[in-house]
């Protein structure tokens, strides 16, 4: 595989959408906050000194729910056997044109993105320029599909589970920081995990490559 996957150069059919849930976090976060206010006053607005007043939730109340959503991190759903194909044929040779399908599928899919996804995010960042950042959501969009498509020895199934479903929550990343207007909070989520999710892959990517050359040796 080739080594910038790590710096992250990945919707399926018939399966669950890749998508985050629908819930608006920033909204929900309101929400949460809405309710603290009419618990902080049960009985409607006092009257003081003849005019109508109400009582806000305390600054810690309010940093608690922010905490709250902050910890709770992106909820994504994830894949599981029942969305892939998986093949009987454990042989070698399956493994191995297994393991060259999906490199073969990775290299067709991001071999037009021209720009850095460290320079995609700051062109974002900087400009609001989500150009560079929209190349790799269709680019991993792609490459999911591809995943799910591609036939499985079931002997490595769990391996084909894992890159599948940290390629979904990097697509799911860049979907809620490109929504940045549309929920600040979920973009702040986003960003806070996306160095461990690209660490992952990169983790993985070793592993699928060590698992290569050990099976071109024995075949």
């Amino acid at each position: 595989f080739e080594a910038s996957l790590k710096s992250g150069v990945p919707t399926p059919e018939g399966t669950e959408e890749v998508r985050l849930p629908t819930d608006n976090l920033t909204d929900l976060l309101a929400e949460s906050y809405g309710v603290a206010f009419i618990k902080a006053n049960p009985s409607g607005p006092q009257k003081i000194d003849g005019e109508n007043s109400i009582k806000a939730p305390s600054a810690d109340m309010a940093q608690e729910l922010i905490n709250e959503k902050i910890n709770a991190g992106l909820v994504i759903p994830q894949f599981s056997n029942k969305d892939i194909r998986i093949s009987q044929d454990d042989s070698i040779k399956a493994q191995i044109n297994y393991l060259n399908t999906i490199n073969q599928s990775w290299l067709l899919n991001f071999k037009d993105i021209k720009t850095p996804l460290s320079q995609a995010l700051s062109n974002f960042s900087e400009d609001q320029n989500p150009q560079g950042l929209n190349s790799y959501i269709t680019a991993i969009g792609k490459y999911v599909d591809n995943l799910l498509a591609t036939p499985t020895p079931s002997i490595l199934s769990s391996l084909h589970l894992e890159n599948l479903n940290l390629w979904k929550k990097q697509l799911s990343i860049y979907q809620s920081i490109v929504d940045l207007d549309g929920d600040p909070l979920k973009t702040i989520l986003a960003i806070n995990e996306l160095q461990e999710t690209l660490e992952q892959l990169d983790l993985l990517d070793q592993i699928m490559n060590s698992k290569l050359r050990s099976l071109s040796l024995n075949k």
